[in-house]
This record gives C-alpha cells, structure tokens and sequence, in this order.
C-alpha cells in the first residue's frame, strides 16, 4: 500500500458551535480537506493519522460567494468539507 502524506489530504478541522452538539452526539469529525482527494483517499489519510475505525464518510463542495459591490469585487471560495463517522467504541476525546 502506498504511504499518503496525511497532511495535504486533511487540511484542517472544521469546529463550529452548531456542529458541536452533532460531533458528540454522533461520534463525528467534521475536516476541510483537499478538493482533489476521493472518498478512498481521505479514509486511507484518516486512518494513518489517527489509527481508528471508520464507518461513513461524506463529502461535501462548500461554494462561499463574497460581493461588494461598491468595489464591484467578486470572490468564490471552494473547499470540499468532510463528514468522517467513526465507530461507536470509539471514544473522541482520546484522538
């Protein structure tokens, strides 16, 4: 199996207060991940990172617009965010 460098697969973890409640509650991690990576990939870079069991990943494409029109700038921001459920036995606070 081929080595995968976690650390440009899994950008960085996406905490937000109305998701707080969810990660609990549902043994969920939610990641801002490189938009090039498959379902495969980040499972793979997931498991070496942190050596737990995974049982669902969903991906998503996060489009952000930002319009001034004052200035008449116009940005798109686009990010894949990542959905990861682990397994029940494990405990999140561990990893």
């Amino acid at each position: 199996m081929k080595i995968i460098n976690y650390n440009k697969i899994l950008l960085k973890l996406y905490l937000s207060s109305k998701l707080s409640n969810k990660i609990k509650n549902n043994n969920l991690m939610i990641f801002k991940v490189n938009k090039k990576c498959n379902k495969f990939q980040i499972i793979t870079a997931f498991k070496q990172a942190f050596n737990v069991k995974v049982n669902k990943i969903r991906t998503l494409i996060v489009k952000k617009s930002i319009n001034n029109k004052k200035n008449k700038v116009f940005y798109i921001k686009i990010w894949k965010k990542v959905y990861i459920y682990l397994d029940k036995k494990t405990n999140i606070n561990t990893i």
